[in-house]
């Protein structure tokens, strides 16, 4: 057991709680033509896009909850940080959506008009990712009931874009293409293979490049911060 049973005690979730851990099971849209383009990670112009990626992270986090408030005996508190967003529509992802809605998207696209994958190939790959506004957080636990809000903000967090020079554009780019990778590297992997892997992070970093300065300004990551008593 990672934390011990009928003890007082506080304890930090870093990162957070999101349906990237679980298999996403996707909402199919009744046109092939309405979803051509259209991944559950991009900003995306329909509501089914949204929904299943939503509704794992409603069962993830109230799970946690649950668990958590097993572990603790009353009067316990904990503290808990996940990816979030400031806008109130659910497809809008902030940060992560312009992570990979923007440039990672439009390589897959290369690809296709390349003619180096299909458009259902292109089509049939996803990172379902969920980033929480403060009324999406709030629901779940009140929901779940097993703890109580005390404080509940957002914070920016900065931009996932580590890099030393800011005004080296091939350092921008190189930093994008690395993001992408650590997140869904071994997805593509699999999807695509090893060698076409490599080919569209490949032109991640160039195209992240060549808009470097953009980048560094329009991508920013938003957390969700909680600090919630057993109820």
């Amino acid at each position: 057991m990672l934390f011990i049973s009928n003890i007082n005690i506080y304890f930090y979730v870093l990162g957070g709680t999101h349906p990237g851990a679980r298999e996403c099971v996707r909402q199919e849209i009744s046109s092939l033509q309405q979803r051509k383009g259209v991944h559950s990670w991009s900003k995306g112009e329909h509501s089914q896009c949204i929904q299943e990626p939503y509704k794992q992270f409603q069962t993830d986090l109230a799970s946690f909850l649950k668990l958590r408030g097993k572990e603790l005996k009353k009067g316990g508190s904990m503290f808990l940080v996940c990816l979030g967003r400031t806008s109130v529509d659910p497809a809008d992802q902030s940060g992560p959506g312009l992570l990979f809605g923007t440039h990672f998207q439009d390589a897959w696209d290369d690809l296709v008009q390349e003619g180096l994958i299909t458009s259902e190939k292109r089509d049939s790959f996803n990172i379902p990712m969920y980033a929480s506004s403060l009324q999406d957080f709030k629901e779940v636990v009140e929901a779940d009931g097993s703890f109580t809000i005390n404080k509940l903000e957002i914070f920016k967090g900065g931009s996932p874009l580590v890099v030393s020079q800011p005004d080296d554009a091939a350092e921008v780019g190189q930093a994008l293409a690395n993001s992408c990778r650590s997140v869904a590297g071994v997805l593509v992997d699999a999807h695509i293979g090893d060698e076409l892997s490599n080919e569209l992070f490949s032109r991640v970093e160039k195209k992240g490049t060549r808009q470097a300065k953009e980048l560094l300004e329009r991508i920013q990551f938003f957390h969700v911060v909680a600090s919630l008593s057993l109820a």
